[in-house]
């Protein structure tokens, strides 16, 4: 590692896609999805503060990454 190097804590995510289609008629579907992002619901951190005049010199004091969960139905014809 280099001189003044800072290297902030690793991301990880997972997310999900769940499709289902049904045949309503011999040209109507109905497709349902959902989309989840975040699955796990862990968190992103943020980078560690870098001002040596600071009181929290080091420490990682953000951090991002909920979970959302989108649901959608759409009619193909």
């Amino acid at each position: 590692m280099a001189f003044g190097y800072l290297q902030s804590p690793g991301a990880f995510r997972f997310d999900l896609n769940l499709l289902k289609r049904f045949r309503l008629h011999e040209s109507l579907q109905l497709e349902l999805r959902a989309d989840a992002i975040n699955v796990l619901n862990s968190p992103v951190w943020g980078d560690p503060d870098t001002n040596i005049n600071s009181t929290t010199f080091g420490r990682i004091t953000t951090a991002i990454g909920n979970r959302i969960i989108v649901l959608s139905g759409r009619i193909n014809f």
